[in-house]
């Protein structure tokens, strides 16, 4: 396959996805109930939006586990997963885990009043989650990925 034509596959299923699974890692700066954990990985459900730039656009609740070991550590993957029917054999089914670096971004920049609304328009309720409560958004800067098109079908993907 072209890298070209693995490129837009790999767009198309992060496009049409809007939830996956983060992973962050406990460190030993977390709460007193996580210290156990400290140096596993963390797995959490979110919602994303894809922003103009093409980087996964989270929005996180400071008060989230997740948040707090970002806050400590922000290498992160996230794992988006394409449909399944019920029955289907789950290891046809395109996936795509994305390694980088959770960046925090400040309310008034540049890059959220560009690309928020995305977000508030395909989760509505979280346009007040976002206003009255303790939410940011977070930008992951993509280092690579390694996309699963279906059974044979794996690659590493490096920008």
């Amino acid at each position: 396959m072209k890298k070209d034509e693995l490129k837009a596959e790999i767009q198309t299923l992060l496009n049409s996805q809007n939830s996956g699974m983060l992973s962050t890692f406990v460190s030993g700066e977390s709460d007193a109930g996580s210290r156990d954990a400290t140096g596993y990985p963390f797995g959490s459900m979110i919602r994303y939006v894809v922003a103009n730039d093409g980087a996964p656009l989270l929005m996180l609740s400071r008060i989230a586990e997740h948040s707090k070991h970002v806050a400590q550590q922000p290498n992160v993957s996230l794992l988006v997963s394409g449909e399944t029917e019920e029955g289907a054999d789950i290891q046809q089914v395109a996936r795509l885990t994305i390694l980088g670096e959770l960046q925090r971004l400040e309310a008034d920049s540049e890059y959220v009043k560009e690309n928020a609304d995305k977000y508030f328009q395909l989760f509505p309720e979280s346009k007040e989650y976002f206003a009255m409560l303790d939410f940011d958004f977070y930008r992951l800067d993509i280092h690579k990925q390694r996309y699963i098109g279906g059974f044979a079908r794996a690659h590493w993907v490096f920008d």
